[in-house]
Order: C-alpha cells, then sequence, then structure tokens
C-alpha cells in the first residue's frame, strides 16, 4: 500500500473504509484530501465543507459520481446518489490513531526484541 503525503490519514481512513464502503474498499480508492469505485472526503475542507465537496463532484460526473445534496448538507457517511457509478463517502480524518498504534507496535517489538 503507497499512502503518500498524507500517510497516516489515509492509514485511516483505509482502515474504516471497509466498515464505510463494503466491498467497494476492495477496489482502487484514491483518497482525495477520487477513486475508480469510489469517491472519499476527508480531512479539512473534504469533512466540512459540503459547497467544495459539491464542486469537486460535479467536475467529476462524466465518472460516475453524482452527490445525493441532502446527504452532502450534512456530511452523512455516504453522501453519494443511490444508483450512481461511483460512491461517495465523508470519512473524518484521525491521524493520532495511527500515530497511537504505530508507537504502541514499535514498543512491542523493542520489548519482544529485549
Amino acid at each position: 500500500m503507497r499512502y503518500g503525503f498524507h500517510g497516516l490519514s489515509y492509514e485511516h481512513v483505509a482502515a474504516v473504509l471497509p466498515e464505510v464502503a463494503g466491498p467497494r474498499a476492495e477496489g482502487r480508492v484514491i483518497v482525495a484530501y477520487l477513486g475508480h469505485n469510489a469517491l472519499v472526503f476527508t480531512a479539512g475542507i473534504g469533512e466540512r465543507s459540503p459547497r467544495m465537496r459539491a464542486a469537486i463532484a460535479a467536475g467529476l460526473a462524466a465518472f460516475g459520481v453524482a452527490l445525493d445534496p441532502a446527504r452532502n448538507a450534512t456530511a452523512e457517511t455516504r453522501i453519494g446518489r443511490v444508483g450512481s457509478r461511483a460512491a461517495a463517502y465523508v470519512v473524518p480524518a484521525n491521524e493520532e490513531l495511527p500515530i497511537a498504534r504505530a508507537v504502541v507496535r514499535l514498543l512491542t517489538e523493542a520489548v519482544t526484541r529485549g
């Protein structure tokens, strides 16, 4: 898995996406902070700006992205219109959780090595 610039946030999104998107999470997903099967809005503007999400989705209409205006306005987890080719979700970022997990993993490895 490649996380890119927003690695910790993406690590969190990748971990919770199966709960949110079900089988679509197993496909190719690009997290835009666009996707083959899904569009995931997260962090900052992605979480907090219905206007920005609507503008981005409008630009991706040719790829099957269509938002449900009411769901987008309230930032529900699934904001894509039912039946659209690509699903759209809002997944809150949580960089602290992957950091804490990495620290626990590193400390556990250090203790077991002695």
